[in-house]
């Protein structure tokens, strides 16, 4: 797979190392800002290995970019900017995306949904991108079914420099518990509470607390690396490049779950394929 990357710091730099060490897989380009002191420099030896004959691009080349190094998919781990304004390019160029930024606006969200339908290019949308925190999605739908009566609470605790707080993973993780919870059927669904940390150099820690009078269920992903980004991202770009239309992780969770059975992509009406599924191996 012929993949170019955009956003090159903390995270996208392990995930560049990530898709170098496999050898099925080709970082063919590493996209960032126009005012990135990056731009130019062999992206083997920015990571601390052998030169690869490939630099860092601006953000301004990536037209000329796309169409001398051809990717498959984009992997953004950039900016909500960078898609917003590049997305007309990149679909054009038949490149598929995998966005895993978050804080894009709804009419941001519409732009890269009309661009992905009119030039028939696959997008993934992640909040969070990591399989597990996935996974915890599933079993607080799950949860949230099964324990009428509980109170939920989300404890989120990421390093000091994450801007958005509350976390779009843990708004996502709420919001899965309220439409699943019996009260939503009746309408009378309460907002579930988030506790948010910022401290030091956490990856990611998501604490969902479930709690009755007599006892208490906790359900939580922790992230050890960075490199969780990479795999995930990894996972939905293989599903993303045999696919089109506009698809979020949960789709694509749904489409992996053996015996679990969906017809289409639940934001664009995409027919998704149920003859097989693959759950990543990241033994």
């Amino acid at each position: 797979m012929r993949i170019a990357l955009a956003g090159f710091g903390i995270t996208g730099t392990q995930v560049a190392e990530h898709i170098m060490e496999q050898a099925e897989l080709a970082l063919v380009s590493v996209v960032v800002s126009p005012r990135s002191a990056k731009i130019g420099l062999d992206i083997g030896e920015f990571i601390g290995r052998k030169p690869v004959g490939t630099s860092i691009v601006s953000s301004d080349e990536l037209a000329e970019a796309i169409s001398r190094q051809r990717p498959q998919v984009l992997l953004d781990f950039s900016h909500p900017a960078f898609v917003n304004e590049h997305i007309e390019t990149l679909a054009k160029a038949g490149v598929n995306l995998v966005i895993a930024t978050t804080g894009h606006s709804v009419a941001a969200l519409e732009r890269i949904k009309y661009y992905t339908n009119k030039y028939h290019i696959g997008t993934v949308m992640a909040p969070n991108i990591t399989y597990g925190v996935n996974a915890l999605i599933e079993l607080c739908k799950h949860a949230a079914k099964l324990m009428g009566g509980y109170d939920f609470e989300i404890i989120e605790s990421h390093h000091r420099h994450k801007k958005d707080s509350p976390s779009g993973t843990a708004k996502r993780i709420a919001e899965s518990i309220v439409s699943n919870s019996r009260s939503h059927i009746d309408g009378t669904s309460d907002a579930v509470e988030i506790h948010s940390i910022r401290a030091g150099g956490i990856v990611g820690d998501h604490k969902v607390i479930i709690c009755g009078s007599y006892d208490k269920i906790e359900l939580r992903h922790e992230s050890f690396s960075r490199k969780v980004f990479a795999q995930g991202a990894l996972w939905a770009a293989e599903f993303i490049t045999k696919h089109r239309g506009f698809y979020s992780m949960e789709d694509i969770f749904a489409y992996s779950l053996p015996g679990h059975q969906t017809s289409t992509c639940a934001n664009c009406s995409s027919t998704i394929d149920l003859q097989s599924s693959s759950i990543p191996n990241y033994n």
